[in-house]
C-alpha cells in the first residue's frame, strides 16, 4: 500500500449515532481487511448475495465479527471504511440520505445495489487514480479507466478515456465517454487491445 486514507473518528461516531437503534448488517475495512457482521458471513444470500460464486467469496474473505458496532469503536481511528448492506432499495436510499443530511464529511457510494460504501472525501477511485497520477507524473490525458457501478463514476470523469462495461449501471453509463462489451464478452480486454 502506498497512500491510506482512513474516516474521521468524529465522522464514524456520528455514523453510528445516526443509525443507533436500527438492526444495521455493518462491514468494515481496516488496513484493506473486511471484518463482517455475522449474520451476513453465515448467511450472505439474506442480505442479496445469492450467486454461489458471490458466497463463497465473502465467506472466504470476510472476517467475522458478532459485534460490529464494538468492533468498530474499537478500531475507529484506522477504519478504512464502512459498508452497509441493504436487502431494501429504499431503505438503502433513506441511510444514504440520513447520512448526507447529518454528516457532510464522508463520501457515499456503491458497487452493487445491495450496499452502501462509506469513506473519507478525500478517498474513492477517483481520488486514488488523482494521487497515482500525480505520483506518477501523469496528466489525466494519458489515463484510461474501466468501471461497472457507481463508485467507479469519479475514476472515469478524471480519466481522459473512461470506459464502462455494457452492463454496468445506469450512472456508471451515463458518466462514461465510452461504452464497451460486458464483463461476460471480454469488453475491457477488447478497449485495452484497441488502444495497444
Amino acid at each position: 500500500r502506498i497512500h491510506s486514507i482512513t474516516l474521521k473518528a468524529q465522522s464514524v461516531e456520528e455514523i453510528l449515532s445516526a443509525l443507533q437503534g436500527e438492526d444495521i448488517c455493518f462491514e468494515a475495512f481496516v488496513n484493506g481487511v473486511p471484518h463482517s457482521d455475522e449474520r451476513f458471513v453465515v448467511d450472505p444470500a439474506r442480505y442479496g448475495c445469492t450467486r454461489e460464486s458471490s458466497i463463497r467469496y465473502i465467506q472466504s474473505t470476510r472476517i467475522s465479527e458478532k459485534n460490529m458496532k464494538e468492533f468498530i469503536h474499537l478500531h475507529i481511528e484506522k477504519l478504512d471504511s464502512i459498508d452497509i448492506r441493504c436487502v431494501d432499495l429504499n431503505e438503502k436510499l433513506r441511510i444514504e440520505r440520513q447520512l448526507y443530511e447529518r454528516i457532510p464529511d464522508v463520501y457515499i457510494t456503491s458497487s452493487l445495489s445491495n450496499i452502501l460504501e462509506i469513506v473519507a472525501p478525500s478517498a474513492g477511485k477517483g481520488a486514488g487514480l488523482r494521487f497515482l497520477s500525480k505520483k506518477l507524473n501523469l496528466s489525466s490525458d494519458s489515463i484510461a479507466a474501466f468501471g461497472n457501478a457507481d463508485n467507479d463514476i469519479d475514476m472515469l470523469e478524471y480519466a481522459k478515456l473512461g470506459v464502462a462495461v455494457k452492463n454496468a449501471t445506469e450512472n456508471c453509463l451515463g458518466s462514461a465517454n465510452y461504452i464497451t462489451d460486458d464483463n461476460d464478452h471480454d469488453g475491457v480486454a477488447k478497449v485495452i487491445y484497441e488502444l495497444l
